[in-house]
Formats: structure tokens, sequence, C-alpha cells
């Protein structure tokens, strides 16, 4: 994507482009729409692990996991539960656009297996589904290996959960998150 140039006395100047990056950062969850997620639980801040790889020229493809809790504030709606943790593992691809010198914009869609970890009374069951995300994705490389980004996601959840009789959706979440921070990039030298 971007070369960087490495210039020592007495030696040609050796080019470098972008491999991948990999990053840890925070993940904040916010529920909308008409569902459980949003009607009777509150989430708290998370964790992603991402790692994502340049294909071609300015094509993406990469693997994450994230995951967050949340406190259900209204069990008439939803049940008894003293504690969900959420887990996603996933895939994702999109495309990066160089648009300064620097600085990137990527927009990405992504899959994955989402899993409620449900606590009720000490005893753990588990929902299960899968998750499709749309992901914007902006990012400043301050150093050769280094950036700090931000990334706004929509996600939305189909559940295999099913609740007879219930005022609020089960099978379905919908979410937007953000995440932040500093990405570590792998480089090669151009030949």
């Amino acid at each position: 994507m971007f070369s960087q140039n490495d210039t020592r006395e007495g030696e040609e100047a050796v080019e470098f482009y972008d491999v991948g990056f990999i990053s840890i950062s925070p993940y904040y969850p916010i529920a909308i729409g008409d569902n459980f997620a949003s009607k009777a639980q509150n989430t708290n801040l998370g964790a992603q692990l991402e790692s994502r790889f340049v294909i071609a020229d300015h094509i993406l493809i990469g693997a994450r996991l994230n995951i967050f809790s949340g406190q259900v504030t209204k069990p008439e709606l939803v049940g008894n539960y003293d504690l969900r943790n959420v887990n996603l593992i996933g895939i994702e691809a999109g495309y990066r656009i160089p648009t300064l010198k620097n600085f990137n914009l990527s927009f990405l869609a992504g899959i994955g297996a989402i899993e409620y970890r449900n606590d009720v009374d000490g005893e753990i069951f588990e929902d299960t589904g899968e998750a499709y995300s749309l992901m914007a994705d902006a990012d400043y490389k301050f150093s050769r290996h280094f950036s700090a980004f931000l990334t706004a996601e929509y996600r939305y959840e189909s559940l295999n959960t099913k609740a007879p009789n219930s005022t609020v959706a089960f099978n379905k979440a919908s979410y937007i998150a953000l995440s932040f921070g500093i990405r570590f990039y792998f480089l090669n030298e151009r030949d």
C-alpha cells in the first residue's frame, strides 16, 4: 500500500509495503432495534483481537475474536439471567482506500459464529447463531510499524433461540460497535 523508505548512509533506499497487521483493542457494543439486547439488557466494554492481511493491491482478508458481557435490566421481559457473556469468532474481507499519505480508509464485511453464555442461578446455558457485520475503518500510520485506528461497525445477529409467547424478539440482536487502538504492522521489502 504505502511504501516507506529506509535510507542509510552509503546504501540504497529500501522500499517496504504492508503485509498485514494485528491489534488488540477495546470493543464497545451498543444494542439497537426491537430485540432482547436493546429492550432488556445493558452491555459492558469488551475486547477484540483482530488480524488482517493484504492479499492483493487493496484487498483485505482477516479474522477476529471479540468478547463482551451484559447484565439483564428487565428480567420480566427475558427471564432471570444474572450475566450474559457474548463471544464472536469470525472472518472479514474488504477494500482499503489510501486517501492521504499514511492514512487509510477501509470498508469491510464480516461473518462469524456467535455464542451467548447465560448464567441463571449458577447454571450455564448457551445460545448460538451467526453474526453479520459491516465495518468502516480509519487508520493513521504514525511510524513504520504502528498506526492508530477507529472502527465503526453495524452488527446483526441471527440466533437459534426459540422463546414462545415472548413479548421481545429472542432470535435476533443488532448492535452499533466501536473499537479503537494501536495496530502493529507486518512489512516486507519490495523487490
